[in-house]
């Protein structure tokens, strides 16, 4: 080692220190690799939804099981081969004049539901305004009910006592009642 590179020792080794330092800084930084290590392992942990698919035996183990879901789907002629083949539903769906096509078309499909949904919207308003009428009939019903039940009552014996007495004509609308 010469005199000059003795005695600039402190000084480069001063630089290292601060280099190194520097380095530290940013390896722990906020957005650094070691903060990204540490909140990746707290999000696979394994009291955590990310951590639990990913443990061994879970979501994704099951996803990917031989003949699961995941398998059937991605299979050979399976139903997403089947679907991307050319001339496929896919292709059919996003041709020209397809289904896509047809159901936003100016006229189409879409059209015609905002329609219908514009008109509902407008039965609205009137369809509230009976919610009283509806509730009083309703509640009317239920007195008539009660009140009527007597009159059943009453009606019912008149026309026993009417079969009983010897030669008296049938009334019209109030026969003899099958007795079961």
């Amino acid at each position: 080692m010469g005199l000059f590179e003795l005695i600039t020792l402190p000084l480069r080794a001063g630089i290292a220190y601060t280099q190194a330092s520097i380095g530290v800084a940013r390896l722990v930084a906020p957005g650094g690799p070691i903060r990204v290590v540490y909140r990746l392992a707290d999000l696979t942990d394994e009291d955590r939804p990310l951590g639990q698919a990913l443990a061994p035996g879970g979501t994704l183990d099951r996803l990917l099981a031989e003949g699961d879901v995941l398998v059937q789907l991605t299979a050979v002629l399976g139903p997403l081969d089947r679907a991307l083949k050319p001339g496929g539903p896919l292709e059919r769906l996003l041709a020209e004049d397809g289904l896509l096509d047809q159901l936003v078309a100016e006229g189409g499909v879409l059209d015609r539901l905002v329609d219908v949904s514009g008109a509902l919207a407008q039965l609205t308003p009137s369809l509230d305004l009976l919610d009283e009428p509806i509730r009083q009939l309703d509640h009317a019903t239920g007195a008539l009910t009660a009140a009527v039940a007597p009159l059943t009552v009453a009606a019912e014996s008149l026309r026993d006592l009417a079969s009983r007495v010897p030669g008296m004509p049938p009334i019209p609308g109030f026969g003899r009642r099958d007795r079961g």
